[in-house]
């Protein structure tokens, strides 16, 4: 069986979600659950856009990697690609069980928000 568990940075492990963030933090929980996950046996990847180095940059990987040392997160690796895993833990994941008009729906809603939101002068999208 599989035992790897990948889990997004940006929102869901750290609060802070923009590049420019300087000083992200931690989000609630996120430690204690990834040590009790990784205490279960699982093997614990952080996943994150920030790390991707297509274009030839590393601009943001090293300090991801920094901060989760800084904040002493337990995780075994970090990762820019879609990885075989048991499981992904995302902020933004939408569950697939044969339910495309569901999902169909559910991505209307969050467009309509983000909409009204940037509207607002708010973020939006993130």
């Amino acid at each position: 069986m599989n035992r790897t568990v990948v889990v997004d940075f940006d929102g869901t492990v750290a609060v802070g979600r923009h590049h420019n963030d300087a000083k992200p933090t931690c989000t609630k929980g996120a430690k204690k659950a990834l040590k009790a996950l990784r205490d279960m046996g699982f093997k614990v990847l952080i996943c994150s856009a920030r790390s991707w180095t297509g274009w030839g940059t590393n601009l943001y990987h090293d300090d991801m990697v920094r901060w989760l040392r800084m904040h002493r997160i337990p995780h075994d690796g970090v990762v820019t690609e879609k990885v075989p895993a048991l499981a992904y833990v995302d902020d933004r994941g939408l569950t697939f069980n044969d339910n495309w008009s569901e999902i169909v729906i559910r991505l209307r809603m969050r467009k309509k928000l983000a909409d009204y939101q940037e509207a607002q002068g708010g973020r939006g999208n993130r």
